[in-house]
């Protein structure tokens, strides 16, 4: 039932789903002896959640690479993680953390459940941004139709390292990607967690409710975290690497140290721009601790510190390592595609992403200046309030840290962060940057902590005042929501009335014709300017190519009869031509070498001869 937006359908997969891959997580701590490293069952819960999550997603991604994604695989994974919590539960009794209050638990719950109930009903709604056709669900339905994972033609987008993709995947495959996208929302809680333990570590029980409930209120995370798109979830990996390298820099056991590398290593496993934080900030901050810090150590012990976090990353970032080697023959791709024998399809697509996102070079103070300019206009005030506010408390807070070795390496890591984020400018989204910004929740929950301790009343005043605000904003965006998307909270819980405001949407609408049209053997090539296609929702095999590749022909020389033979050699047994999908190679392919099929107002169908 791939089009039924019923919740009885996916909801019990992604309660599966979540406790499965709490059991893996929980499995290996008693497996390795993680549990006696945790100082309470809070933390056992937060690093369960983190290392299952990295555990089944690369027993999904292995099941699909040797050929094996079958349903009755990714149940016996499942299940095996199910087990893996009926025995290991006690681990988690009592879940009563250090330093914690009841006073604040419900305060905090009584704040923050409105925006997390929100989060859960609203990814429950079929993900209608624009990434989302572009390839986090069309990648895993790629693979779901494919029944393997397998290379895929010109587009770099397939070849990122997609870890929780690997649950929208299995989902689809079992019953419904909404199960795998639940499971991104629930990461953002889970990093709530994460800066509740981080912030209580660095500040006390308040700043660890206060970050965690700056994060799950901001507008970002409302808008972002009950969509497909993963930005959210890098929050939770990325403050799993700080919280554990606090613990380290703390004097504790150095197992800390690989734990961070894991979590690190994890959050480019999500999302591959997360590798500033995972390969420069945080070891940074490792090399700063061991040299300078309260740890202070000899050059020996400095380097074996440095290579226990790098073995920590490697060892989660190592199968999309080998993942890209197989399928692009570039196993950091898409880097160093000059350098290391790429793919030629691939490494020229991955040279146009580097021309629009990558890394701009140093060019001196006037053009970084400029483009700190142009960032300021991308965070608009009424959805980014929390990374402008704790991007002008940071700078503050590192300067009266200086004399602080016990809050230097925290303030030092997080304006590394910042001054990424500001060199990287306008080049980037914002949204792509979440996982910082749930750091830099950490900055105004701990100044605001401090204060409140030193001036009780004017500080509870402030507080209150900083909450109302918080609703407001968070109301102007569910007033957007709900009024101008129709996004109504109480439509999914009608199927009718969810299945109504789906009818409208055209890509669903389009691939509903295609899956009709072309046979069950049949393979389509989807072809759009923008490569945002109705991929996601087909039940048939395709290819999702586009304008690329047929520019990509046009360079090597190509002439018709050859891409007509290319093609064929895919299998390719259709062509869908979306809007805007004009270019001469195509024209003369269609005229020469296609019959048009029955078609619809959005897409031409034509089959091949």
């Amino acid at each position: 039932m791939p089009f039924d937006f019923n919740p009885v359908i996916f909801l019990p997969l992604f309660f599966i789903f979540a406790f499965s891959s709490l059991g893996w997580g929980l499995l290996m701590l008693r497996m390795s002896g993680g549990r006696r490293l945790m100082p309470d069952c809070l933390h056992t819960l937060f690093y369960a959640g983190i290392l299952g999550v990295l555990i089944e997603g690369n027993l999904f991604l292995a099941a699909g690479a040797l050929g094996l994604l079958q349903p009755i695989l990714l149940i016996s994974i499942i299940f095996l993680g199910i087990a893996a919590f009926a025995l290991s539960a006690k681990m988690l009794s009592p879940l009563v953390g250090e330093q914690t209050n009841r006073r604040g638990v419900v305060s905090f719950w009584v704040l923050s459940l409105p925006f997390i109930f929100l989060i859960f009903i609203y990814a429950m709604f079929p993900d209608d941004s624009g990434d989302a056709y572009l390839y986090h669900l069309t990648v895993p339905n790629y693979y779901a139709q494919e029944g393997r994972i397998v290379s895929v033609p010109i587009s770099f987008c397939f070849n990122y390292p997609l870890l929780i993709e690997m649950f929208y995947m299995a989902a689809i495959r079992l019953s419904h990607e909404q199960a795998g996208v639940m499971m991104n929302a629930a990461l953002a809680l889970l990093a709530c967690l994460g800066l509740f333990l981080t912030g209580r570590k660095m500040g006390g029980a308040l700043a660890g409710y206060a970050s965690a409930f700056i994060f799950i209120s901001t507008p970002l995370t409302l808008i972002w975290a009950p969509t497909s798109l993963v930005d959210c979830s890098t929050a939770a990996f990325l403050a799993g690497a700080l919280l554990a390298l606090l613990r380290w820099r703390g004097g504790a056991d150095k197992r800390w140290l690989y734990l961070a590398g894991v979590c690190a290593g994890g959050a480019m496993a999500v999302k591959l721009l997360m590798g500033f934080a995972a390969l420069a900030v945080f070891p940074l901050g490792v090399l700063g601790v061991s040299v300078f810090g309260m740890r202070s150590e000899r050059p020996r012990n400095t380097a074996s510190n440095l290579l226990l976090y790098g073995a920590g990353a490697a060892t989660a970032y190592a199968p999309w390592i080998i993942k890209n080697a197989l399928l692009t023959g570039n196993p950091v791709f898409p880097f160093f595609v000059k350098f290391i024998p790429t793919r030629p399809d691939l490494a020229r697509t991955a040279l146009l992403l580097h021309e629009m996102h990558g890394l701009p070079a140093w060019k001196g103070m006037g053009e970084l200046l400029e483009r700190m300019a142009g960032l300021l206009p991308l965070m608009a005030w009424d959805a980014t309030w929390m990374p402008v506010i704790a991007m002008a408390i940071i700078p503050f807070g590192w300067v009266c840290a200086v004399r602080k070795k016990s809050e230097r390496f925290f303030w030092s890591v997080l304006i590394l962060l910042e001054g990424f984020l500001i060199f990287y400018g306008r080049v980037a989204q914002v949204r792509w940057f979440q996982g910082f910004y749930a750091l830099f929740a950490l900055a105004p929950a701990l100044i605001l902590a401090r204060y409140i301790k030193e001036n009780p009343r004017l500080g509870r005043n402030i507080l209150v005042i900083g909450v109302a605000f918080i609703y407001i904003l968070a109301g102007r965006i569910y007033y957007l929501r709900i009024y101008e998307s129709g996004q109504y909270p109480w439509l999914i819980f009608s199927h009718s009335a969810l299945v109504k405001y789906m009818q409208p949407a055209p890509k669903l609408q389009d691939a509903l014709l295609l899956n009709e049209v072309i046979p069950p053997d049949g393979r389509a090539l989807l072809y759009d300017k923008e490569i945002l296609s109705a991929g996601r929702w087909m039940r048939r095999r395709f290819i999702q190519a586009g304008k690329f590749q047929f520019d990509y022909w046009a360079e090597e020389g190509l002439g018709v009869e050859e891409i007509y033979r290319r093609l064929k050699e895919m299998g390719a047994t259709h062509i869908v031509a979306l809007e805007d999908s004009s270019h001469k190679s195509f024209d003369e392919l269609i005229a020469r070498f296609c019959r048009q099929s029955p078609s619809s107002l959005h897409c031409k169908i034509y089959a091949l001869n």
